[in-house]
């Protein structure tokens, strides 16, 4: 199969590699879409691979990065049920599905194992390379299938929306909350459309690029605030003293 390996800063290798093998316990996907996450860019940007920065040794190895990524079934595991071929799952490469908390459907909270490898049925660890491959092999416990209604590239972008969801259900937002969001990235504009759906309002995203802040008024912010143009505190005091 092919993958992207990072070799070093700024510079990639597409490999062939042998086609990962399904064991017990575990699918065997090919990926259908990866999207591409800050994390991945810090990864494969940080100047540390050229020698270090400051003396701090960059304990960094070749990677096949991406975590934002969906896949088809395409070989089953022994021991495995409740899949079939041609179901797709997206990633979920930090939790084990096994432990207290991930029993308890807090998989973020998993305490199951490490980060890099899947605890597999018979003993073992499943690869943890990343999605920016043909092929991965995945634990089956504690995966998330995806459902007929939902895109490939809608499922591959699960992760970040997760990320903005999260603050929306932390801070307990509701219908007629007043809510102002700094930062209007693809996760500010996540958060904004998770803040949306509750029925908040107004909804306030702040940014100095202007794109972005035409993109978060297109999807459906009330007021998108550039932060050059005043202190950001009073311009969102402001707003909403008027909406």
């Amino acid at each position: 199969m092919k993958a992207a390996v990072v070799t070093g800063r700024r510079r990639f290798e597409i490999r062939e590699l042998p086609k990962p093998k399904v064991m017990p316990g575990t699918l065997l996907l090919k990926v259908k879409r990866c999207a591409i996450c800050g994390t991945d860019l810090e990864y494969v940007d940080n100047p540390r691979w050229d020698g270090g920065e400051g003396g701090i040794p960059f304990e960094a190895n070749e990677a096949i990065l991406g975590h934002e990524w969906v896949g088809e079934v395409v070989e089953i595991g022994d021991g495995v049920t409740g899949w079939d071929i041609g179901d797709r799952s997206v990633d979920a490469r930090t939790s084990c599905g096994a432990c207290h908390w991930c029993s308890r459907g807090l998989p973020h909270l998993c305490i199951g194992g490490p980060t890099r490898a899947t605890p597999v049925q018979g003993g073992g660890w499943a690869s943890m390379h990343g999605g920016m491959a043909e092929y991965v092999v995945r634990g089956a416990r504690g995966r998330i299938k995806v459902p007929e209604s939902v895109s490939d590239e809608e499922a591959a972008l699960t992760e970040p929306l997760n990320v903005g969801l999260a603050p929306v259900y932390e801070a307990g937002i509701k219908a007629a909350d007043s809510v102002a969001i700094i930062g209007a990235g693809h996760i500010g504009q996540l958060t904004m459309l998770a803040a949306k759906a509750t029925g908040a309002a107004p909804i306030i995203i702040t940014d100095r690029i202007q794109s972005r802040l035409d993109k978060a008024l297109e999807l459906g912010a009330d007021f998108a605030l550039n932060v050059d143009e005043g202190d950001v505190y009073e311009q969102i005091l402001d707003t909403c003293l008027s909406a």
